[in-house]
């Protein structure tokens, strides 16, 4: 896809409010014909440029996210819990960040070959 694609370098680029209308035009377009993963992956992209401004708002687009997981053991999950756990810690909210990372970290532990958390 060429707008997930400019999104990515946009983000990259820290040219967030191109990067946030990119992906607005993508989930237009292609609301109903995504892939549940592809949908998890824009909307992790999307979570990881909101960040940089609201943390919060983040959190509620990573929600979003979690509901579009098919399979809880799955590496779609795994990156969706560590980016709510970065989200937390840039909240600074300490305790919530600690249980959302050791929840990933159990679900990595599970899955064979998972180099998610560097294992």
């Amino acid at each position: 896809m060429v707008l997930e694609r400019l999104a990515r370098a946009q983000a990259t680029l820290r040219d967030h409010d191109g990067a946030l209308e990119s992906l607005k035009r993508i989930s237009q377009e292609d609301a109903g014909s995504l892939d549940p993963s592809v949908r998890t992956n824009l909307y992790l992209l999307e979570a990881q440029v909101v960040s940089t401004e609201d943390p919060g708002r983040a959190l509620k687009v990573l929600a979003r996210a979690q509901k579009s997981v098919t399979e809880e053991q799955s590496l779609d999950s795994i990156r969706v819990q560590l980016e709510i756990t970065r989200c937390r810690l840039q909240r600074q909210d300490w305790k919530r960040a600690i249980n959302y990372g050791l929840k990933g970290a159990e679900q990595a532990q599970k899955i064979p070959g998972c180099v998610e958390l560097g294992m």
